[in-house]
């Protein structure tokens, strides 16, 4: 259950989300990650977030509206909605991971739900659209050519709220034990 919640659907649902949205649209809906980690921690995990926490995750959003920049484009609403509940998937399968753990290394049992979301993701794309095209050199080159790209002196400023909401963040919770 862990794999689909924090890659598998995730994964599809970010997907429909970057095609039919801004990408500055859909990081703004993502950037209410912790806000509503916090949130879910409440009743889940019998944790409530410090000031600290929230003030940060309130500043991060700040932030990251800075940095992405928020257009003026139409919003599809189709989007949005994917974006929310992909939001909501992967915010409860953090706050289960939490809740389920054991002493397995964070680290591999990241790897595990990983590796089995991305075979699940596998067997449906295979099925659903066939094998992958072959990777050509123009492929390769695509993916390992960044684009040049300069910041404005706003996304600066977001770049630093973002900074400043994580040391916020670090503030804690109290509650059983520390989630963020």
């Amino acid at each position: 259950m862990l794999r689909l919640l924090n890659f598998a659907a995730f994964f599809v649902l970010i997907h429909l989300a970057s095609q039919l949205l801004p990408t500055s649209v859909a990081a703004s809906v993502m950037a209410l990650a912790p806000i509503v980690l916090a949130l879910l921690a409440i009743p889940l995990l019998g944790q409530r977030p410090t000031a600290y926490v929230l003030l940060g995750a309130v500043v991060g959003v700040i932030g990251v509206g800075l940095l992405v920049g928020l257009g003026r484009t139409a919003v599809d609403l189709l989007g949005v909605a994917a974006s929310l509940v992909a939001l909501l998937l992967s915010s409860l399968g953090a706050i289960l991971t939490t809740r389920w753990k054991d002493e397995t290394p964070l680290v591999a049992t990241t790897s595990w739900q990983l590796l089995a979301g991305g075979v699940s993701l596998l067997l449906v794309a295979v099925a659903v659209e066939g094998p992958p095209p072959a990777m050509i050199a123009t492929n390769v080159l695509a993916y390992a050519v960044v684009a040049d790209e300069i910041l404005a002196p706003l996304q600066w400023i977001g770049m630093a709220l973002v900074g400043v909401a994580l040391v916020l963040g670090r503030g804690g919770v109290r509650g059983r034990s520390r989630w963020l």
